[in-house]
């Protein structure tokens, strides 16, 4: 499997491709597991199905919703019991089943499928690459993720992590002396629920940050940390597509750090990502320097050091949780399935949506973005329908670069909004970024 790798440098990374109606079947509205949905136009299908067709690529586009917030990923050693973890995750799993018995019935083709994600819908489409152990159900032949991968940004936690925020709305609910509580919940009106749901889960997230509603690691659909799994080769082979924003740090980095004692602080204690023990803090500081000839964030700007509310040391800062949370899982991703060998197939967290979506009502219609935004959809569905976003290329008047095949020590695809587009080695920040992946599964528990 190819993988191909791209930077969008208003915002974007692609590792990956890795390759006759073919089938895209989007989970892309992201969130982080608790909002969301296909609905928002930022990821409307409209426009990059129609120009699938104008560029001899026709596919088909469906969109799904799936369960959301403690409806989707309210975990309990309760709910562990009863198999019921992990329900938003399930919901898509099945719409894939539907897009099989179904989408012929469309004109589609349910061996050519392709799943889609952005943000916590790239995080999905990860997941269901290393799902139930890397079971490969033949409900897909592709991949895309942009701004998320098999390895979750957070620590991957199991259902008993989360035991206190379920006691908590069982006790809201009324039903705490219940002798069955889960039977209790689910015998509560929704309305009822939701409201309970929307008035006790911001004074959890208050003191858990962004956890208390997620995917957990519960021996079945997700068996172990994804990291491992992709180690030991426990995922489905099939072509990728991956790519992270350049810049996916300025979104989740905390702010106000002026010091490198407030940037340990901030390491030591979770901050949007999870805490780490005071001697690693200590390899981060030096593998993300206070040096301004560090390859940290590229497109704040001429400004040194941010003024207020962000602080004088943004940009280190905001370098480290972007890697954190999301590029190097991308790194990791693309490496891992470039090592795997198989055959030849092919700027700020969610700022590409618009370009890869063809949806240029929130970019404006200069020249330089209408032309990006074509050269990115049109790559994308290439991968779709033929596993390779190189194919199009025919019906394309321009000489950007050709994306190259993706190796363990392969090249990235850099597509600026000039269009300038380019390769440059996947080497960037290696030594930080290597740090943060060689200990995924050991300091950060995913």
């Amino acid at each position: 499997m190819n993988i191909k790798d791209y930077q969008w440098h208003f915002g974007f990374m692609v590792c990956g491709w890795s390759g006759s109606i073919s089938t895209e079947h989007s989970l892309s509205s992201g969130g982080g597991f608790v909002a969301g949905s296909s609905r928002d136009p930022q990821y409307n299908l409209s426009y990059i199905v129609e120009n699938s067709v104008a560029i001899g690529k026709p596919i088909i586009g469906v969109s799904i919703n799936y369960r959301l917030s403690a409806f989707g990923f309210l975990a309990s050693n309760e709910i562990a019991g009863e198999g019921a973890t992990n329900l938003g995750l399930k919901d898509q799993r099945l719409a894939m089943h539907w897009v099989q018995e179904n989408i012929a019935a469309f004109g589609g083709d349910p061996t050519k499928v392709t799943i889609w994600g952005e943000s916590a819908g790239s995080q999905a489409v990860g997941f269901h690459l290393a799902a139930y152990g890397g079971r490969d159900d033949k409900i897909f032949r592709g991949a895309i993720m942009e701004s998320g991968n098999p390895v979750y940004w957070i620590s991957l936690y199991t259902p008993d992590y989360f035991q206190d925020t379920y006691d908590t709305i069982v006790g809201s609910a009324g039903c705490n002396t219940s002798l069955d509580t889960l039977q209790c919940l689910r015998e509560v009106s929704t309305d009822t629920l939701n409201t309970i749901i929307n008035t006790t889960t911001p004074a959890l997230i208050a003191g858990a940050n962004w956890t208390v509603y997620a995917p957990v690691m519960d021996g079945d659909f997700l068996q172990k940390y994804t990291s491992l799994q992709l180690q030991e080769g426990q995922f489905v082979h099939v072509p990728i597509l991956s790519g992270a924003n350049s810049d996916e740090g300025s979104v989740f980095s905390p702010y106000g750090i002026n010091t490198t004692e407030e940037f340990y602080d901030a390491l030591t204690s979770f901050q949007n990502f999870p805490a780490v023990p005071p001697f690693f803090a200590d390899q981060i500081l030096e593998a993300y320097p206070n040096d301004p000839t560090f390859d940290a964030l590229q497109n704040l700007g001429d400004a040194q050091a941010p003024a207020y509310p962000y602080g004088d040391q943004f940009r280190r800062v905001a370098t480290y949780y972007g890697d954190g949370l999301i590029i190097a899982g991308r790194r990791q991703a693309c490496q891992t399935w470039a090592a795997a060998g198989n055959p030849d197939v092919g700027v700020k967290h969610g700022q590409e949506i618009p370009f890869a979506f063809l949806n240029l009502n929130v970019t404006g219609d200069a020249p330089e973005t209408v032309r990006l935004a074509q050269f990115m959809d049109g790559s994308w569905i290439s991968f779709v329908h033929d596993l390779n976003p190189n194919v199009w290329r025919n019906v394309w008047k321009g000489d950007e670069a050709f994306w190259p095949e993706y190796s363990v020590d392969g090249s990235v695809i850099v597509l600026d909004t000039n269009v300038t587009v380019h390769t440059e080695p996947d080497i960037w920040r290696e030594a930080a970024i290597n740090l943060i992946n060689d200990n995924s599964a050991g300091i950060f528990n995913r």
